[in-house]
């Protein structure tokens, strides 16, 4: 171990001591948080040498549980305090996709006395109420410089009189350094009181939507595959759902003692799509098979409150009635807003759906009762909160930014704000957001890489609970057929490579979208991952054409959704359609690009590469999508989703003409609404074949499915982890993948600003 006078470290205008916790600027002190001041002792230690963001995690929390978001954080707080700026660094570099490197020169320093810097000032006292606990994983940094001040004890400020008064000091200098020695006591004794009651109040006081960023806590479940979560109103218990879609449980658990018990339910309960406590805390009610039950929380058999059940509730503050969304058969524009009795009678349609605002998900009822809001679709393609009166059923809007998704909503126990779980524009990841009502004012509360499903408060305020995806994604390259030759080629922490886009330019180069800090990038690269270039940012989901002079992708400006071609060379965007389309694809001539439109119904359209009147091409229900062309052009393989009129999922093979069905397989395409990925289907070479993903046991391969009929046959054998795309070369002797895993759990978050 290194001696004190070993860890002493001297750059530019500061000095710090790792032995004491002490970090000076031209002789004053500088509060930082522990993890802060471990962050900066990994970087100084390192100083010159590139640090990945994994390997810092590990030094600096070791086999802690933390978000990737507390690392960002702490450099934050560390270049605030030193004054760095991360546009033109002084200090901390950000290397991207990678990690960090200290820039400056570091020097060692050996003080005269062999002693650390304690004796000039106290960087973190164990005894101040700053000292978060050893199991806390919230860190709190100040956001003002000042704030950044330590608060020196008493015996550091004596010990710095003391060490002044050595030597040629005058005794009169001596006298009046020790009555300033005394004066800073009292001011620095008063303002640690202060500073601990403000921190006392951070972890004492309710979680508050207006209050600083939202960070993880702790971690409730460890399950891997939760779907759904619910607060008790006193914050005690959780319920969740875990498990494969039709191989569900409920389970109830006890926040304080960590203890978990299964629920009993009916046969062939094993899949949920809502779950609530009741306000007084005595039953849970879920969703499923299309019906809503009641179970009392302390036993006792579930019991029927609706048949014709199939969204979210949201209770009444005085707890008699709950609301919902309902659809018509076949008819998403006209839901309603319904407000029922507890025991799901007297039931009444609060207001119906037409356009331009559409319901689509989560009610929520407002802490006065006066308010109910919804998710809506509004005619521009965006999503926004539509608030619909109790009183009269008048809907209004909610001006917010313009979201993709709106996943949940929960309102803050004040009822003056809302916590939003929605996924912004040119972003992929869901995070949490806060909205003040009515005025619309909106923050983001999360900022990290994952992806956030739903959110929920307890009734006092104090706690705030989500259930957060994690997934990982890198790229792989294999002989096609020899999976001991498989080689990674991509790593670190930019978790979606491959996800949303993956093909080969050449016999030796591929192109890959990823997703840093959620928002969508289309890159390049050897066929090794060497020569990494990126190509264009904000392309979701992009298709190249066979030249690789253009990308076409989808995506949303003022005017709208639509497909629009992007010229690699100079950048210039066209608009190709207008209205809810993606997942293009491009034919082997370059001329033409098939896509699938979202509208009344779902079908195929084409359009001409360089523009021109969009044109329908299938009619059959199903929702077409992940098209793509046979290498002659003469075929289109698609999926066709689940819909009220096709059950289970095919792939069919139409005319690319007049998009008649040819052929048609019902095979177990991989399709996941939890993780995100896209649905990967390419054809064979000699186009007598289409390749697709299957998953079993939470284990991907892919599948080969001969065109002219039989049954389809396993080609790769992993036995563990998801494929979440894949791209076979030019030539079909190599394979790309995105490789990865998903997990998704429950979060406990707090304030951590």
């Amino acid at each position: 171990m290194e001696r004190d006078s070993e860890q002493i470290f001297e750059f530019d205008e500061f000095l710090v001591d790792l032995s004491e916790k002490t970090l000076l600027k031209n002789g004053v002190p500088i509060r930082l948080t522990p993890k802060a001041l471990d962050t900066l002792a990994v970087l100084i230690r390192n100083a010159g040498r590139l640090l990945e963001k994994d390997e810092l995690m590990r030094e600096i929390w070791q086999d802690r549980f933390v978000e990737e978001g507390n690392l960002a954080f702490n450099v934050k707080v560390l270049r605030k305090a030193l004054g760095d700026n991360a546009a033109n660094p002084r200090f901390i570099e950000t290397v991207q996709r990678r990690g960090y490197r200290f820039i400056a020169d570091v020097r060692r320093v050996r003080h005269a006395n062999g002693k650390g810097l304690a004796q000039k000032s106290k960087l973190f006292e164990p005894g101040l109420p700053g000292d978060l606990s050893e199991g806390s994983i919230l860190e709190v940094g100040a956001d003002n410089a000042d704030e950044n001040r330590s608060v020196p004890s008493s015996r550091a400020i004596l010990a710095d009189d003391e060490n002044r008064s050595m030597g040629s000091t005058p005794p009169s200098r001596t006298a009046r350094s020790r009555r300033l020695a005394y004066l800073r006591f009292v001011a620095g004794t008063l303002l640690a009181v202060a500073i601990g009651f403000g921190l006392y109040q951070v972890f004492s006081t309710a979680v508050s939507p207006s209050g600083g960023r939202l960070t993880a806590v702790k971690r409730l479940t460890a399950n891997g595959d939760v779907r759904l979560a619910a607060f008790s109103p006193d914050g005690k218990f959780i319920a969740f759902t875990a498990g494969e879609s039709g191989k569900q449980s409920l389970w109830l658990k006890n926040i304080p003692s960590g203890s978990e018990t299964q629920l009993s339910l009916k046969t062939g309960h094993t899949s949920f799509n809502s779950l609530a406590f009741s306000p007084d805390g005595a039953f849970i009610f879920y969703g499923s098979k299309g019906m809503l039950f009641r179970l009392p929380v302390l036993g006792d058999a579930p019991t029927e409150i609706l048949s014709d059940f199939g969204g979210e509730i949201s209770f009444s503050p005085d707890g008699k009635r709950f609301a919902y969304i309902a659809y018509p058969p076949d008819n998403r524009e006209n839901a309603a807003l319904v407000v029922s009795n507890i025991d799901g009678g007297e039931r009444t349609s609060l207001a119906v759906s037409t356009r331009p605002t559409l319901f689509l998900r989560s009610a929520a009822w407002s802490p006065d009762g006066k308010h109910i809001v919804c998710a809506a679709l509004n005619s521009e393609g965006h999503q926004e909160i539509a608030a619909v009166r109790v009183s009269d059923g008048h809907v209004s809007n909610v001006p917010t930014p313009k979201w993709n998704t709106i996943l949940r909503i929960a309102w803050a126990p004040d009822g003056n704000g809302l916590l939003v779980v929605a996924e912004a524009n040119k972003n992929l990841l869901n995070q949490i957001w806060s909205v003040r009502f009515p005025s619309g004012e909106s923050r983001k509360l999360t900022d990290d890489s994952h992806n956030y499903q739903s959110v929920s408060v307890a009734a006092d305020g104090r706690s705030i609970m989500a259930v957060r995806a994690e997934q990982s994604a890198h790229l792989f390259v294999m002989p096609a057929g020899d999976r001991d030759r498989i080689k990674q080629i991509t790593g670190g922490f930019e978790k979606f490579d491959g996800v949303f886009s993956l093909g080969w330019l050449d016999i030796d180069k591929i192109f890959y979208a990823n997703a840093p800090s959620g928002r969508p990038e289309l890159w390049q690269s050897n066929e090794d991952g060497s020569d990494a270039k990126r190509i264009s940012t904000d392309v979701t989901g992009g298709a190249i054409t066979p030249d690789s002079q253009h990308t076409v992708f989808q995506d949303i400006d003022d005017s709208g959704p639509g497909l629009f071609k992007l010229n690699r060379s100079d950048n210039r965007r066209t608009r190709l359609t207008s209205g809810s389309d993606d997942h293009p694809a491009i034919s082997p001539d370059g001329g033409s690009i098939v896509f699938t439109r979202y509208g009344e119904d779902v079908a195929l359209w084409t359009v001409p590469i360089d523009g021109g009147e969009p044109k329908r091409l299938t009619s059959f229900t199903g929702y077409p999508t992940a098209s793509v062309f046979s290498p002659d052009g003469r075929m289109i393989a698609v999926y066709r989703g689940v819909s009220s009129n096709l059950s289970p999922p095919t792939i069919a093979i139409i005319d690319a003409r007049d998009g008649e069905i040819l052929k048609e397989f019902s095979v177990p395409v991989q399709f996941s609404r939890n993780w995100l990925s896209k649905i990967a289907i390419q054809w064979a070479l000699d186009g007598k074949a289409v390749y697709f993903l299957s998953i079993n046991d939470n284990i991907s391969n892919i599948f080969r499915q001969p065109v002219d009929g039989g049954p389809a046959t396993q080609i790769t054998d992993f036995a563990d982890g998801l494929i979440f795309n894949f791209a076979f070369s030019p030539d079909g002797s190599k394979l790309l993948l995105s490789r990865g895993s998903f997990s998704r759990d429950v979060i406990l978050l707090a304030n951590a600003e």
